[in-house]
């Protein structure tokens, strides 16, 4: 994780999108919200909620040719979920 951390820096000072610092700390630690209802096994598990997919997409594009390629392998766009009524996710934050 720290080399990943170390890479997040390499990217945002780059400032190859406005939002990369955004997005890289959403991906590291993303937001942790209370779960409303019960889960079938009898307790309340909070929800990990990461950055949305399109997102991701755009910074990683955006940076790719500031990404390190350790960065590269471990961030997989694919991998997150798009906003729907089935899944949330953090959006882009409008300026």
């Amino acid at each position: 994780m720290h080399n990943i951390s170390r890479d997040s820096t390499q990217v945002i000072d780059s400032e190859c999108h406005p939002l990369a610092q955004e997005f890289l700390c959403e991906l590291l630690q993303p937001d942790c919200r209370r779960a409303q209802t019960m889960s079938p096994s009898g307790v309340f598990e909070d929800l990990l909620v990461s950055p949305c997919r399109d997102f991701c997409e755009e910074v990683m594009s955006a940076c790719i040719s500031s990404l390190p390629a350790r960065l590269k392998r471990a961030v997989n766009c694919s991998a997150l979920p798009t906003l729907n009524a089935d899944h949330e996710c953090t959006t882009k934050p409008v300026p």
